[in-house]
């Protein structure tokens, strides 16, 4: 067996100092679990074990800093990037990342390129975006996403591929979803868990996005209600049979016994209608909340509200005429 440095020369070390350094481990070992102090441990520390841990594989530069990381962004954060960033055209990302101690320099230009970058667009897509999604898939393939970006200003690869897999693709199923592919999905769930790309490859037409999605806004939450003892949301719409026979009905046996006061201007044999005069219905048109005039800008809107009012009295006469 060949072992090689951390310098990644192909110098061959020999094996029986290999194995008298693994016999010194078994030892070091038996008298870790049996001493009582660090002084035991550190008397056999000798020049094999030092060989020994050069030897040992060694963390590169990105697997350390991976161990310091935090994934999460701050609010100062995002301000400090976008300061930095939008100073210049081309961004020294390596240069950059000594003012992010948690952060490397892949994770600053992604959070830029991806989220912070205000010549991003995150609207609805066009008709014409569509078309040059559809003509460079079936030139180039659904593939090398960052180049078709280049063809649309303000998108993102993961933009324009998300957009092909999940809307503009033929293959995918626009359908409603049936009790069966319901089911398959439920059982899939509690042997794989959330690994929407291995579930999709049980389903035709169904990307992972839509499989997640159905599984989040409607299956989840129907299994939590059933496993909580609650009833099942019925469709908006529709109500289950027998819904309407426990509301109590009004009684309507006395309705004819029921004294109605009725206004002055109501038509019945006790009170004639009354008419207004143009007089008595300019107070009331006044009041209107309509007629209120908080600014006028100038002539031609006075003569618009004395114009509307002047119609509403003759709405109001011909309604009571």
């Amino acid at each position: 067996m060949r072992f090689y440095d951390t310098k990644a020369e192909k110098s061959y070390v020999n094996p029986t100092k290999i194995e008298a350094i693994f016999r010194l481990c078994v030892r070091l070992k038996s008298n870790f679990e049996r001493a009582d102090s660090v002084k035991l441990i550190s008397s056999h520390l000798t020049k094999e074990v030092m060989e020994l841990s050069a030897l040992a594989p060694t963390r590169t530069r990105r697997q350390q800093v991976h161990l310091t990381t935090n994934a999460t962004w701050s609010k100062e954060e995002d301000a400090l990037l976008t300061q930095i960033a939008s100073q210049s055209e081309t961004v020294a990302w390596s240069s950059i990342a000594k003012f992010f101690p948690n952060k490397t320099a892949p994770q600053l230009a992604g959070r830029w390129e991806k989220v912070l970058n205000p010549c991003l667009i995150k609207g609805s897509w066009t008709r014409e975006e569509d078309e040059i999604i559809l003509k460079y898939v079936a030139e180039n393939g659904d593939k090398d996403w960052a180049k078709l970006a280049l063809l649309l200003r303000g998108r993102t690869g993961k933009q324009c591929r998300e957009r092909f897999k999940n809307h503009l693709d033929p293959n995918v199923a626009k359908v409603a979803w049936t009790e069966e592919e319901d089911k398959l999905l439920i059982e899939l769930h509690e042997k794989m868990g959330n690994c929407w790309t291995k579930i999709a490859t049980f389903f035709e037409g169904r990307t992972d996005n839509c499989i997640k999605n159905r599984w989040n806004s409607t299956l989840k939450k129907r299994l939590e209600r059933m496993k909580k003892g609650e009833p099942l949301v019925m469709k908006r719409g529709r109500k289950p049979k027998g819904y309407y026979d426990n509301i109590p009905k009004p009684d309507l046996s006395n309705i004819n016994n029921i004294d109605l006061q009725l206004s002055p201007v109501c038509s019945s044999p006790v009170h004639p209608p009354q008419r207004l005069s143009v007089i008595e219905l300019a107070p009331l048109t006044e009041t209107l909340p309509i007629f209120k005039q908080k600014k006028v800008d100038g002539p031609r809107e006075m003569l618009t509200l004395e114009q509307n009012r002047l119609d509403l009295q003759r709405m109001l006469q011909a309604a009571l005429a």
